[in-house]
């Protein structure tokens, strides 16, 4: 597991708005669908004010539970300072953020994703000079239905210089999540420029998976945007990413990507390359 994943989207799990299309291909030239992406960062947090006691979560520990619209469920990863860990959460039927406040509660980081009411949602914290960083899952919206959830750190070692930069790129990642919800060309255009930021960071943290899980989601935007063309340049250079890293998963999400987009601009030849890929 690294750190943000669009999707994934873990993982790209770009394109969704392109699943009826890319379904009614599949359904006549006999193949199958896709999916969007990613995630973020985290570190300064104070883990002496927080109102409500916190859940205890130790590394490798997976806790399940279940959350609706309004709630806030508490954590607390306690670990040396000068810690680097990955966590992921898995929503099951509701969307969920995490939020980690600072010394006054405020929010100091809030991590979100492409995934909407299922998929992983993958984040990484920094532990600098607390011994603990505290953490809440909440569903993004009040009116939410009752879900599940469960969440997990696989990993923690000291941090190393390129930490730092990963947890930037997550965090471009997030706020690339934030403007496209916004829906306006503006925003969108604000969130193209931070998943091209996050795939820039990304790459200078030696994340390969990262960039392209990036690239990936910044061709879903590039697409919202009308621009079938980069949308088709970026997915190309995403699924050579993945298939470099050896994700298998992201690859795939790839070639269904480009086979929705191949079909928008005609290019039946390539549209038949793309689904002989899956």
């Amino acid at each position: 597991m690294t750190g943000a994943r669009i999707a994934p989207l873990t993982d790209v799990r770009p394109l969704v708005i392109l699943a009826a299309s890319i379904l009614t291909a599949s359904a006549a030239l006999g193949s199958a669908p896709l999916s969007a992406s990613v995630a973020t960062a985290a570190p300064e947090s104070s883990c002496s004010g927080s109102g409500v006691s916190p859940r205890i979560l130790a590394v490798g520990e997976t806790v399940e539970g279940e959350i609706r619209g309004g709630e806030r469920h508490p954590f607390r990863l306690q670990l040396p300072a000068g810690s680097f860990a990955t966590g992921r959460v898995v929503q099951k039927g509701v969307d969920l953020v995490v939020e980690m406040p600072g010394a006054n509660e405020e929010v100091v980081r809030r991590i979100d994703d492409f995934f909407e009411t299922s998929g992983p949602l993958d984040f990484s914290v920094l532990i600098e000079r607390e011994r603990c960083v505290d953490f809440v899952l909440t569903p993004r919206l009040a009116s939410a239905p009752a879900g599940s959830y469960s969440v997990k750190f696989d990993a923690a070692r000291p941090t190393e210089p390129a930490d730092a930069v990963r947890v930037r790129a997550e965090d471009a990642t997030s706020e690339a999540v934030a403007l496209r919800r916004e829906g306006k060309s503006e925003s969108l255009h604000k969130a193209l420029e931070r998943l091209l930021d996050s795939a820039r960071l990304s790459a200078e943290a030696g994340d390969l998976q990262g960039k392209a899980s990036a690239l990936g989601s910044a061709a879903v935007i590039a697409y919202l945007l009308s621009q079938p063309r980069q949308a088709t340049e970026l997915s190309e250079t995403s699924l050579s990413l993945h298939e470099a890293a050896g994700d298998k998963e992201g690859a795939s999400a790839s070639h269904v990507n480009l086979a929705a987009l191949y079909m928008q601009l005609g290019e039946v030849e390539r549209l038949l390359e793309q689904l002989d890929g899956l």
